[in-house]
């Protein structure tokens, strides 16, 4: 079970420890930017006790899942620069204001293709209409 983690960016010591990990080149990191559980032993994760419970039949009712939390002092060790071993990274659907945007975009592009010549007038400047 792949869960994706935030690189500690507030924690610079920590931080620095992670990107000599990584070691990836000419990389600053941000906010949106996450490491894949696979380069994390096991033992930096935190258990879930109450997961564990559900799983075991101990609590009643529908336990919601949760994602797997990194310990504090956590640093990625794993499967480092191997990147046939790395999952590929999930791409999430693009949001409905993105989709509505992108449709009014095509639509106002396919009106502006589309645009008829105006009408010839029914009757002239001479005659009475």
């Amino acid at each position: 079970e792949l869960s994706w983690h935030r690189y500690p960016l507030s924690e610079k010591k920590l931080l620095a420890a992670w990107l000599g990990r990584v070691r990836r080149k000419d990389f600053t990191p941000t906010k949106i930017d996450r490491v894949c559980s696979q380069h994390f032993e096991e033992s930096c994760f935190e258990r879930d006790l109450q997961a564990e419970f559900a799983a075991a039949g101990e609590l009643s009712g529908g336990a919601r899942k949760r994602s797997r939390r990194l310990k504090a002092e956590s640093v990625p060790s794993l499967r480092l620069g191997a990147k046939s071993a790395h999952p590929p990274t999930p791409q999430r659907k693009p949001s409905k204001y993105f989709k509505k945007l992108e449709q009014s975009q095509m639509l106002a592009e396919a009106v502006s293709v589309s645009v008829c010549p105006p009408p010839e007038p029914m009757c002239d400047d001479t005659s009475p209409c």
